[in-house]
């Protein structure tokens, strides 16, 4: 697969289909919560880029993607309603590249929620597959009439406890699909993980290509995450 399929499976895929329908909808015109996108990455005090990945959470030769997010309110979303802002208050998106080579990107959301039963509900509905189930329906609806064959789509959830951080409480998502474009498949795998402490809800987005996303890594910068949201 190519690198340009890659980075747009990363930045459309994560942030246009599974970030976005997760939780909202995409338009040019929101009236939804504050919301932060960015190419630079400055985190406000106090903001809800304080829970996000930051550049310097990575390796040397990753580079921060273009965001260009706005959500708009989705009833339906998988998740939370972002776009609504009498459910989410504040959101920041960010989203990175791997160095050249390297089938893989990772996007972070940090969001703050009106009420934080919301946010706990979010981590049951994760645990119990109903998240996935959605995201798998939207990824397989969004390539409709693209050219773009969707195939051997599969889910798994699992329970995440990170213990070293008082009050946080999560839960994962891996989806595994192949895209077919021009004959040649592509095995993609994605990884969403989803940490909330309060009323704050961190939201970690993994994609990987042929070759697994770095282990060491993914685990790096959810325990930095998690650290960070519980505090």
């Amino acid at each position: 697969m190519s690198r340009r399929l890659t980075r747009a499976l990363g930045v459309l895929l994560v942030l246009g289909i599974v970030l976005v329908a997760a939780f909202a909808g995409v338009s040019d015109d929101s009236t939804g919560p504050t919301s932060s996108t960015t190419t630079s990455w400055v985190v406000p005090p106090g903001g809800a880029g304080a829970w996000a990945v930051g550049p310097s959470d990575l390796p040397e030769g990753w580079s921060e993607a273009q965001v260009d997010l706005e959500a708009t309110s989705d009833p339906a979303a998988c998740g939370v309603d972002v776009g609504d802002p009498a459910v989410v208050t504040e959101r920041v998106a960010v989203a990175y590249d791997a160095p050249a080579g390297t089938e893989a990107n990772l996007a972070s959301s940090g969001l703050r929620v009106a009420d934080p039963e919301l946010a706990a509900d979010l981590v049951d509905r994760v645990e119990r597959g109903e998240v996935g189930a959605c995201l798998a329906e939207r990824i397989e609806s969004s390539f409709e009439g693209s050219g773009i064959e969707v195939r051997d789509v599969a889910v798994t959830t699992a329970a995440l406890d990170p213990a070293a951080a008082t009050g946080v409480t999560g839960a994962t998502t891996t989806l595994t699909y192949e895209l077919v474009v021009n004959g040649d498949p592509a095995a993609i795998t994605q990884e969403q993980v989803v940490l909330v402490a309060g009323d704050r809800v961190a939201v970690l987005e993994l994609t990987a290509g042929a070759d697994p996303f770095p282990p060491d890594l993914r685990d790096q910068v959810v325990a930095t995450v998690t650290t960070r949201i519980a505090t």
